[in-house]
């Protein structure tokens, strides 16, 4: 709010400042020529419209920032939105294509766990498993897109660029694999054996706010999404936790440890996709760079 009310301060400030200089220039054009035009009223009246105006454009503008506050504050960290807020831009709002790197989370044998509990049990296991994943996310300037059934959707790169979006994908996936081992996640699943498959993937897609006038989401579409879906569904054939796409790799490898799993044709995909999984963290290497 401080934020805005500066904004629209100094925008009715400034607005007052040109029509007391374009008065005052014309006062002294018309005394140049022996004409004495009032002086202190339109002064006087000036300044009372830029405040005026300073007071309309904050009640405009602290309403477009809840706007924004209450649609990205389910998604985004603090950070993020302040920057949303710092450099409002309406292709936020209305669309906007870019480079992504989409994440697929989703819980192993979930279905026989869910059918064999108590509601409650399943509901509180949830709630805890989807309140550490979505902090890990938003702790690395990811996006939560939506929760499906038992699984994530999550992006990286938008709505603000980051320069280092790959290797904080790959680092919240390698989290989430690890938090999942945690006790009070363990303790919330009971005897079930929580396991997890994380596909990454990275691509343009459709980034904006999308929905309908009762219910809205800033969500990203497209064919990286349909891809990295399908990624992730290849952790059960190999066994596997966390694979990715090449591009993913390739960024990552001098801090992370992946194997080559082979070129795998995708359905809706007409040339394969080199695919590695995830071993795990290097001992020693520097971060890898983005796109």
């Amino acid at each position: 709010q401080v934020w805005t009310f500066t904004r629209s301060l100094k925008t009715g400030m400034a607005l007052s400042s040109w029509i007391v200089i374009l008065w005052s220039g014309l006062c002294w054009f018309a005394f140049q020529h022996s004409v004495v035009l009032p002086f202190a009223y339109p002064i006087s009246f000036s300044l009372l419209f830029g405040g005026l105006e300073s007071i309309r454009l904050f009640l405009r503008f602290d309403k477009e920032s809840r706007k924004v506050k209450n649609l990205f504050k389910r998604y985004v960290n603090d950070s993020v939105i302040q920057t949303i807020l710092s450099n409002p831009h309406a292709s936020l709002m209305q669309g906007k294509r870019g480079l992504i790197c989409v994440m697929f989370v989703d819980i192993r044998s979930f279905t026989r766990f869910s059918e064999s509990r108590d509601p409650a049990e399943v509901v509180n296991f949830l709630n805890r498993y989807f309140e550490a994943v979505t902090e890990i996310v938003l702790r690395h300037n990811g996006v939560v897109d939506k929760f499906l059934g038992d699984g994530v959707m999550a992006f990286f790169n938008a709505p603000i660029p980051q320069p280092s979006f790959i290797s904080d994908a790959v680092e919240t996936a390698w989290e989430i694999r690890e938090c999942v081992k945690k006790p009070e996640i363990r303790s919330a699943a009971g005897s079930f054996d929580v396991k997890i498959g994380i596909g990454l993937h990275v691509g343009e897609a459709l980034v904006g706010n999308i929905g309908s006038e009762r219910k809205m989401e800033f969500t990203a579409i497209g064919d990286t999404v349909n891809t990295t879906s399908r990624i992730e569904s290849l952790n059960k054939e190999y066994n596997s936790e966390i694979i990715a796409s090449e591009t993913v790799e390739s960024e990552t490898q001098n801090v992370y440890d992946w194997k080559y799993l082979g070129e795998v044709t995708l359905r809706g995909k007409e040339k394969p996709v080199r695919l590695f999984a995830l071993n795990g963290k290097k001992p020693t290497g520097e971060k890898g760079v983005s796109l």
